[in-house]
């Protein structure tokens, strides 16, 4: 349409956004996050580059505002309210040290804006910051969408030191974003009880909230949300969205920022579904990075001023001066881990915090919109995002040891018969961490002696409630098997287990074959004797070589399923993977999905990979896929 609105510097952002990811992904000797390659991208094509993109387009205005608010609902889907109400200490199988992981967050980040705000004052007064309030919010920020991936590939969420580093961060990131909707307010309209509305919009959050956590309870509702959940029309994924401009649009009308009401939304949605893999958070996470939030990034980058920065002997003076200060106010803060780990996890963790990213660029942002800094300040602080989030991974990985012992998940047996007890043996021989758990004041009591051979002490259950089940510890493990004696007590065990705690995979014996559609429904994988048993003589009938190969193996053959988590397979074809012997991927699953492997179907961090193998090979392709090279065994 003539003399209409062009779309030449929209498509030039798709296909920087659709480009740069596979680029990235090839730099193999430095890990790059692509969100850098965004910003860089957008930094050749915009007014400091080529100039190919304006950085005046209503369309990506638009856009980039609306990949900016659903960064800020993703970073509060990131909340993780167990490792909160815990104290940190979700599962971790580590003895914690003299000061929990809460206080360590707490204390660390006042601290942060103690020496945060002691060189912001110093660079007022020597002439190269105006506001030293801001700047004390700017340099406290960090990256929580940097420190979890970090965490996660050396699987240390689940130990202490992990934990108390994500809650550093967690505080960091939501005090931080309460404090700049405070100053935004103060800003604008001086000390007044205006500021209070910030309590107003956490009272929202709080309300909605308990409002939500009584539907869920409520059976007629929790059936209706099940079968809605279930429809074609997506309605989760709606109400979502819903929930996130609800929290947008109040914030927008009390006048506090945006970014704290897309962040308490993105919490609000974390707390009632607080799966991390399900499917919702599946289909969010597509949305905001497959789209939005690459051209919020990429838009950063177009507006980035190199002129204002090379122009200015004072802003180029700022720039080394800033990345100093961000790394020494985050080492200093982070002494106070020495109380709970040695030197090197102490340093190690001040320098995981010291990378900044979304959250500095949003507060910059801020700023120069009030007209606090100038565009050159803005550009410098940019910078220091850049190179924090590239270098501060890097330097985390080469200061912590890597190969440290992580426990294996937590798999949680409840029963009160020999097979729950069988059940745990057999796990426990295969170094799982097991715990067994017996429904108290039942006839039957607990499942026997004999658990001690194999270690175990059963544990006893005071009932099926929510807080029972976390006094016990099930709310922070990976796998829950339900084997109580009749469905009802054993039903309502998996929905509290897997819709009240969130436990990704829970496992259920069917004791009635009518009852399967119930336990289906919630996501749980319903055992039947009765369906096991014919499915057994269908395929030992149609199929008896496979059958046989999965479900018996010959000696020293094993099947496993691990998780890859290895950098160096991150996008390496099948058919270059160097695997032992005779050793063989049967099964891929990513994101839900089963794919059939092929010789160049490529590998990605997370994937779950099923593999047949001789005994003594199966550790070496373990330490392949997983990185844990410290313990491999023979024979």
């Amino acid at each position: 349409m003539e003399g209409g609105t062009s779309y030449l510097s929209l498509l030039t952002v798709v296909l920087l956004a659709l480009l740069v990811p596979a680029l990235t992904t090839q730099i193999r000797a430095i890990r790059i996050p692509i969100v850098v390659g965004e910003i860089v991208a957008g930094i050749i094509v915009g007014q400091s580059g080529l100039r190919l993109v304006s950085a005046h387009d209503p369309w990506l205005t638009m856009l980039s505002t609306l990949g900016f608010s659903f960064l800020m609902f993703l970073a509060g889907l990131e909340l993780d309210i167990d490792v909160l109400r815990n104290g940190g200490q979700q599962g971790s199988g580590e003895k914690p040290g003299r000061l929990s992981p809460v206080i360590l967050g707490i204390g660390s980040f006042v601290l942060t804006l103690g020496m945060a705000f002691g060189i912001s004052s110093t660079l007022t007064a020597i002439g190269l910051v105006r506001d030293p309030l801001l700047m004390t919010l700017v340099l406290s920020t960090t990256s929580l969408g940097l420190v979890l991936p970090t965490l996660k590939e050396r699987r240390e969420t689940r130990t202490v030191y992990g934990q108390a580093i994500l809650l550093a961060s967690l505080t960091a990131d939501f005090a931080t974003m309460i404090l700049i909707s405070i100053y935004v307010i103060f800003h604008t309209n001086g000390l007044t009880l205006q500021m209070l509305v910030v309590l107003v919009i956490l009272a929202l959050f709080f309300a909605f909230y308990r409002l939500a956590q009584r539907a869920q309870r409520h059976p007629p509702l929790e059936s209706f949300f099940r079968r809605v959940g279930s429809a074609a029309s997506h309605i989760p994924m709606r109400g979502a969205m819903a929930i996130s401009l609800v929290f947008i649009a109040f914030a927008q009308q009390l006048g506090v920022e945006v970014i704290l009401g897309a962040f308490l939304g993105g919490a609000l949605v974390a707390l009632l579904d607080p799966r991390e893999s399900s499917p919702l958070r599946e289909q969010l996470d597509v949305m905001g990075f497959g789209f939005f939030i690459p051209i919020f990034f990429i838009t950063v980058g177009v507006n980035f001023d190199l002129r204002a920065i090379l122009g200015s002997r004072q802003v180029l003076t700022l720039v080394p001066l800033l990345i100093v200060a961000a790394y020494l106010i985050k080492l200093v803060s982070g002494l106070l881990f020495r109380l709970n780990f040695d030197w090197r996890r102490t340093f190690g963790a001040g320098i995981l915090l010291s990378s900044r990213l979304s959250l500095i660029i949003a507060a910059s942002a801020i700023a120069l919109e009030l007209g606090v800094i100038t565009s050159g300040v803005n550009s410098a602080i940019i910078l220091v995002a850049l190179v924090t989030c590239t270098v501060s991974p890097l330097l985390f990985n080469r200061i912590v040891p890597s190969g440290t012992e992580t426990p294996p998940e937590l798999t949680v047996v409840v029963g009160n018969d020999a097979e729950a007890l069988a059940l745990a043996e057999r796990l426990a021989r295969r170094e799982q961490r097991v715990k067994l758990a017996y429904l108290d004041g039942t006839a039957s009591g607990a499942p026997g002696a004999g658990a001690s051979r194999a270690g175990l002490q059963p544990v006893p259950l005071a009932g099926v409630s929510e807080d029972s089940i976390r006094a016990l510890g099930g709310c922070q493990a990976h796998t829950l098997v339900a084997l109580l004696g009749d469905d009802t007590s054993n039903l309502r065990l998996c929905q509290v287990a897997r819709v009240s705690c969130g436990v990704p995979n829970v496992v259920a014996r069917v004791n009635k074959p009518a009852n399967l559609e119930a336990y289906t429904a919630i996501g749980v994988v319903p055992v039947s004797a009765w369906e096991s048993e014919i499915s057994a003589l269908e395929n030992l009938t149609l199929n008896p070589n496979i059958y046989k190969l999965l479900s018996t193996p010959a000696a020293g053959r094993e099947i496993s399923e691990l998780e890859v988590m290895d950098l160096s397979c991150n996008g390496t074809p099948l058919h270059e993977l160097r695997l032992p012997g005779a050793a063989l991927i049967i099964v891929l699953q990513r994101a839900g999905e089963f794919i059939v492997p092929r010789g160049n179907t490529r590998l990605e961090l997370g994937d779950r990979v099923t593999v047949l193998a001789n005994s003594s090979e199966m550790e070496e392709v373990r330490a392949l896929l997983t990185g844990e090279r410290g313990n491999v065994q023979t024979g």
